[in-house]
């Protein structure tokens, strides 16, 4: 099993991450993440696929999911919450930017929202 820094680079991982496959074979399925901050431009598999299987997943149907990318059409605005996203962020271009509205949504998603237990 790998050591996780809470990033992924790819959806692939992301979701071996969730179901303790793979790299992550071992890891215990009881700990969930609080909140998942999603790249709809993530590589593999496409676009709406990952957060599709996160909000089919039991183990991570209650969990907020927040759709951050640079994309800003509407029919992937749509299509992210008929999907079950919970948030959708455009992503700043800027580091400084960036880290700040991740800071922001972090702070809501993870200290003033409740979640089911």
């Amino acid at each position: 099993m790998r050591d996780f820094d809470g990033w992924a680079k790819d959806g692939a991982e992301a979701l071996d991450f969730i179901a303790c496959t793979g790299t992550f074979e071992g890891r215990d399925p009881r700990e969930r993440p609080r909140l998942i901050i999603l790249d709809l431009e993530m590589p593999r598999p496409a676009r709406f696929s990952v957060l599709q299987k996160l909000k089919e997943d039991k183990r991570t149907q209650s969990v907020p999911v927040v759709v951050m990318t640079a994309s800003d059409r509407g029919g992937d605005v749509d299509e992210c919450y008929r999907l079950g996203a919970n948030a959708y962020v455009i992503k700043p271009i800027g580091f400084t930017e960036l880290a700040e509205v991740i800071a922001r949504v972090s702070r809501f998603w993870l200290l003033a929202n409740q979640v089911p237990q």
